[in-house]
């Protein structure tokens, strides 16, 4: 999965389709899409971390990944900036 990541990151889109490929044909790995999809959630929460420790704020985060990768992926964005909010403890 991270090769998959970084290839997408880097624009290797043939590494890119063979690690996905490789990633779909575990489908007989009883468990398998559920550990996918928690990989990358993580990782894509973890990046929003990254970000904030860097000086991002939330709004220019979704905005930027707007504009580099499109609506659906700042759709994307928001949900990893949600869960992240969600992951502080509220204050009262």
């Amino acid at each position: 999965m991270s090769e998959a990541v970084h290839a997408q990151f880097h624009g290797n889109q043939d590494a890119f389709g063979r690690c996905t490929a490789q990633l779909a044909d575990m489908r007989g790995v009883p468990g398998w899409q559920r550990i996918v999809e928690r990989a990358l959630i993580a990782s894509l929460v973890g990046a929003v971390t990254t970000g904030w420790h860097q000086g991002w704020q939330p709004a220019e985060m979704v905005r930027q990944v707007g504009r580099q990768f499109g609506a659906r992926h700042a759709r994307l964005a928001t949900d990893a900036v949600a869960a992240e909010i969600r992951s502080y403890s509220s204050v009262s």
